[in-house]
């Protein structure tokens, strides 16, 4: 646990439409990758306070940046790109959104009691269910 934050890191795997698994780390290093992904892929500068932020406010550009970089972090080996075109697609929006959105929550509230409730999530995902 990342005391000095109140974060604790966790780890899912989503099931996409066409039944791919792709891993994703929610971690350190996931939120700099999505900080990354802001500037090199946005042309700007945002912390990571900012990003979730607009995540919450429902913001593509918050929920590409975070999902590329929990699968970053995972040590998925997957470039920009395709990504894009192949994962970040209409067809697998809800279940990145909704497996983002979960862990992140999870993630921010740093307590062990979640894990239940993520572990039925993850399970859900990995079955497919959405």
């Amino acid at each position: 646990m990342i005391k000095e934050l109140g974060m604790q890191a966790r780890s899912a795997v989503i099931e996409l439409q066409d039944g791919t698994k792709c891993r994703m780390d929610f971690d350190l290093g996931a939120l700099a990758h999505a900080e990354g992904v802001y500037e090199d892929h946005f042309g700007r500068i945002a912390g990571i306070h900012e990003i979730i932020g607009e995540l919450v406010q429902g913001r593509a550009r918050a929920l590409m940046a975070i999902t590329y970089g929990a699968m970053l972090s995972a040590g998925e080996k997957i470039t920009w790109d395709d990504f894009g075109k192949k994962i970040y697609t209409f067809e697998n929006y809800d279940r990145l959104s909704e497996t983002i959105s979960t862990e992140i929550a999870a993630m921010m509230r740093g307590s062990d009691d979640d894990d239940d409730e993520a572990g039925d999530s993850k399970n859900a995902h990995s079955r497919g269910g959405n």
